[in-house]
C-alpha cells in the first residue's frame, strides 16, 4: 500500500509539471550550491560548490574551479592551489583540505568529505605540496553554514 502511495504522488508530480530536488542521502536535506567570491587577481576565475549531506550527517564538498590560471603567476614561489577550511567554533586555524588538481586548461577540481557544519573554504596559491598553514592571500572563498 505504501509503495502505491509513493507512486502515486510521484506521477502526480510529474503530470503536475512539478519538480523534485534530489536528497542528500541521509536526511532529505537537499544540496547546497554556492558560489566562490574571487580576488581581482585571478578575475578571470570562477568557481562553485556543491555541498551534500553524508549518511554520517558530514558534509561532501564537491569544488569545481574554472579559469584559475597557474599558481606562479598570483607569486612566483607558488606551485600549487591548496584549498583550505576553517570550522566555525572550533578553532582559529585553517585546516588544509588538499591540493586543488588542475588541468591543462587550468579547471580544477577537489571531492572531499569534512565533518563540519559550518565553515569558510578558501584557496591559496602556495609554494609548499602540503602546508601547515596558508602562506598566500585568499584568492577564492565562501562560507557554509548548513
Amino acid at each position: 500500500m505504501a509503495f502505491k502511495i509513493v507512486f502515486l504522488i510521484a506521477a502526480l508530480g510529474v503530470f503536475s509539471g512539478c519538480t523534485t530536488v534530489p536528497a542528500d542521502e541521509s536526511n532529505g536535506i537537499p544540496p547546497t550550491n554556492s558560489t566562490l567570491s574571487k580576488n581581482k587577481k585571478i578575475a578571470g576565475a570562477d568557481g562553485k560548490i556543491t555541498i551534500t549531506t553524508t549518511s554520517t550527517n558530514g558534509n561532501r564538498l564537491e569544488l569545481y574551479i574554472k579559469h584559475i590560471g597557474a599558481p606562479n603567476r598570483i607569486d612566483s614561489r607558488a606551485r600549487n592551489y591548496i584549498v583550505w577550511e576553517l570550522p566555525k567554533g572550533f578553532s582559529n586555524k585553517p585546516q588544509s583540505l588538499g591540493p586543488l588538481k588542475l588541468d591543462k586548461n587550468y579547471t580544477g577540481r577537489l571531492n572531499t568529505v569534512t565533518p563540519f557544519r559550518s565553515f569558510d573554504i578558501f584557496i591559496t596559491a602556495e609554494s609548499a605540496t602540503n602546508p601547515l598553514q596558508p602562506t598566500g592571500e585568499k584568492l577564492l572563498w565562501t562560507t557554509v553554514n548548513r
